[in-house]
């Protein structure tokens, strides 16, 4: 870290005929301090909205089965002086249903985890901040690509079934 120094000297002058001494100087050392970090933008014009619609229960009949993916995009406006992106995807995991894997599904529904991925298939973990996904920069406009689905985790029960994940993201 570089420290810039700034020597600001203060007079103080004769006030009258009783002050005739030398006019003293004292110093106040004025310390400038920071740092030009790398970042990248992202497109906050829009959320990432990933519509699952009305999904059957019957086309979910045996847990471990799962729905349709459904994609949607983060998208960069451009990246400055950074080697890697980390994102960390925050919400609550289905933990206490037996599924730290998957991202809890709040509404009223029952019996149903949300599942999220990158669109190459790398898992994402909800909450993991020991091991962020890693994404390299892009030009603007880049797409960083996920994806989402219901994966059935126990005795279903009918109603909305969301997750609201924020994205926290570093760079390196």
């Amino acid at each position: 870290m570089k420290i810039v120094a700034l020597r600001l000297a203060l007079s103080v002058l004769p006030m009258g005929a009783s002050s005739l001494h030398a006019a003293r100087a004292d110093r106040i050392d004025a310390r400038v301090q920071g740092r030009l970090t790398g970042s990248c933008g992202f497109d906050q014009s829009r959320d990432v909205r990933f519509e699952l619609g009305d999904v059957s229960a019957l086309s979910l009949p045996e847990v471990g089965d799962v729905g349709s993916w459904v994609a949607g995009d983060i998208v960069t406006t451009g990246c400055f002086a950074v080697e890697k992106i980390l994102m960390t995807f925050n919400a609550p995991s289905a933990a206490t249903d037996g599924h730290p894997e998957l991202f809890f599904a709040s509404g009223g529904s029952k019996g149903v985890a949300i599942e999220l991925q990158t669109q190459d298939g790398q898992a994402i973990l909800p909450n993991d901040t020991n091991a962020p996904l890693i994404w390299m920069p892009a030009s603007q406009g880049n797409r960083f690509g996920l994806r989402v689905r219901y994966r059935r985790i126990g005795a279903l029960g009918v109603g909305d079934a969301n997750a609201c994940i924020v994205v926290f993201i570093d760079f390196a």
